[in-house]
């Protein structure tokens, strides 16, 4: 190894972590069970209510960053109403400048700035008296009571631009059970209004409804010219159910053109007499780009169902690339062929329009019946669950689950609600059961290379396929790749987790791993991206050469080995 390259490296890292340590923009908290006073200073005095702190950031000079514990907040309560005031048009208004991040630890955890969005989740719910039947089986609830009393809409997004971002939220429950004309049958997790361009990253849509003559856009409503940018997001189990029933997940209204990008469209549903797009349905003159999506499990039911992934209207122009679209019923795309594009994509059945080496093949998803829609690989797979399950017992992220670990668990005893980061069995309620399971855990050491999986043939199946065809299957020109970890074949994948550090790794090891940027130059570009995850320990990120969870100097000495040498 060349050591002063090494010692210019080490200390590039340096001074990459003090650079990290520098001003950041006014920060407002939030967690429900912060002791206060309750003034959005601190986690000790963080706001209990997320509308006194979207209020007071609408009061400030911007822009503003809101972080939010784990815990269910629901739009009509506030310091001024704790208990609500069960109006169902309350709403939580996303704001330009204002950037809601969910996810974190918050009060009376070890590291209360830790954040993981799948242990410590941030509900944004519309349940107002907090009744709902749990949603178990969806088609079991039709009409259900319980939900009569919840908001139309759970989030509203007015006109607001790219800087009204929403980032780690789990939304759910919203019903918009009410006039068409009121816009009160459409958009029961977000409405987004006209002209609305809100960023949306990382977010659960979760069970909303959506019910009416006309009912359209459980998940999401994109009204006139709306072009909402939605990355890395997951729509499940929402339903839109009405004589005319239209997106199940999301609704493109009239000219509106989101961006979404590495989404997972699952398990949504349109029932009625007429239904049309269970996952998405684009309305006339709008243009959603996909990239990067997965659309899988949606059902549109009725006497006329079409286009359960996706209905385009004649006069929309949607175009998809490396996406997977597959196991919908009773189709994937209606109609099949014109007016959309698809490039790259795997559909079940084929496509018949226009675009480019599309596939009609398996995809081999990991386990969907789980909703884990990973693609399988003889070479490697990242496990996501197991890696939450070990986040519910290490809290505070160091690798190890010992004492601190514990008084966080004991933060969470005997609470119960949805979303508790120790409930290891996911019952709603902080238990016997849960301790047991940590007791077992106690002192046990995770290493990221242990949720790393490799698929191998089943004996008894010889028809099941060892690797998905969807890896490097992707567009060619694309440079996304950069961002899978090695090997990569240097090609991107299809599917929702493309072009991400949980791309399911290939078979072709072409290129160098260290060169995380530019193809066959590695230089000081590639190490700025090992620098900016210096220690982190996430779900995989390129430049963990070794796959152990975390970027230190077992990578930077990996990456050293492979620098140019001089002539």
């Amino acid at each position: 190894m060349n050591r002063g390259i090494c010692q210019k490296a080490i200390m590039g890292v340096i001074c990459a972590l003090i650079s990290a340590t520098g001003a950041k923009g006014q920060v407002i908290y939030v967690d429900a069970d912060s002791p206060g006073p309750n003034l959005g200073s601190s986690w000790n005095r963080a706001y209990n209510y997320l509308q006194d702190a979207l209020e007071d950031a609408e009061s400030r000079l911007r822009p503003v960053e809101i972080r939010v514990a784990y815990g269910v907040y629901t739009p009509d309560s506030n310091f001024a109403d704790p208990n609500g005031t069960g109006r169902r048009n309350a709403t939580f208004r996303l704001i330009n400048g204002v950037t809601l991040k969910g996810g974190y630890a918050g009060w009376g955890m070890p590291d209360p700035n830790g954040r993981f969005v799948e242990v410590f989740t941030t509900i944004l719910g519309g349940d107002l008296a907090r009744n709902d039947a749990p949603a178990v089986d969806p088609c079991e609830l039709d009409n259900d009571p319980t939900r009569n009393d919840n908001s139309y809409h759970v989030l509203y997004a007015g006109g607001v631009d790219a800087s009204a971002v929403l980032d780690g939220f789990t939304i759910t429950g919203g019903n918009a059970n009410g006039p068409w004309s009121d816009n009160h049958s459409k958009g029961a997790g977000l409405y987004n209004g006209i002209d609305a361009r809100p960023t949306l990253r990382d977010c659960t849509f979760f069970d909303n409804w959506a019910v009416g003559a006309i009912a359209e856009g459980a998940g999401m409503y994109n009204d006139v010219n709306s072009s909402p940018m939605v990355k890395g997001c997951t729509f499940t189990g929402n339903r839109a159910i009405g004589a005319v029933a239209r997106g199940g997940a999301i609704c493109n209204g009239p000219g509106s053109n989101p961006k979404i990008d590495n989404c997972i469209f699952s398990r949504n549903s349109a029932e009625g007499a007429t239904t049309m797009g269970a996952g998405i349905y684009n309305d006339a003159r709008s243009g959603p780009n996909l990239t990067h999506c997965t659309l899988s499990g949606n059902t549109a039911g009725g006497a006329t169902a079409e286009g359960a992934g996706m209905y385009n209207d004649s006069n929309s122009h949607p175009t998809v690339g490396n996406c997977i679209l597959w196991g919908d019923m009773p189709d994937e795309v209606f109609p099949n062929g014109e007016p959309a594009v698809l490039n790259y994509c795997d559909v079940n059945g084929g496509w018949k329009g226009n675009g480019v080496h599309n596939m009609n093949v398996d995809p081999c998803f990991a386990d969907p019946c789980v909703g884990d829609y990973h693609l399988k690989s003889a070479h490697g797979r990242w496990d996501a669950e197991a890696y939450r399950t070990s986040r519910r017992f290490d809290l505070d992220n160091d690798g190890t689950v010992d004492l601190r670990d514990f008084s966080g668990f004991a933060r969470s005893w005997n609470l119960k609600r949805y979303g508790l980061p120790a409930d290891s069995d996911t019952d709603r309620d902080v238990d016997g059961h849960d301790l047991k399971a940590f007791c077992t855990r106690f002192l046990s050491v995770y290493e990221g290379k242990g949720f790393w999986v490799y698929d191998v043939n089943d004996p008894d199946d010889s028809t099941e396929s060892l690797t998905s065809p969807c890896i490097d299957g992707g567009d060619p020109n694309s440079k996304e790749w950069r961002k899978e970890l090695w090997p990569h074949g240097e090609r991107v994948n299809v599917g929702a987790y493309g072009g991400t550090g949980e791309a399911s790794l290939s078979a072709s090891d072409c290129g160098n791993k260290a060169d995380l940027r530019d193809p066959n130059d590695i230089d000081f570009a590639d190490f700025a991206i090992l620098a900016a995850n210096w220690l982190r320990r996430t779900s995989p990120v390129p430049g963990d050469f070794n796959r152990d969870g975390t970027i230190d100097f077992n990578d930077l000495a990996a990456f050293v080995e492979r620098w140019p040498k001089k002539p």
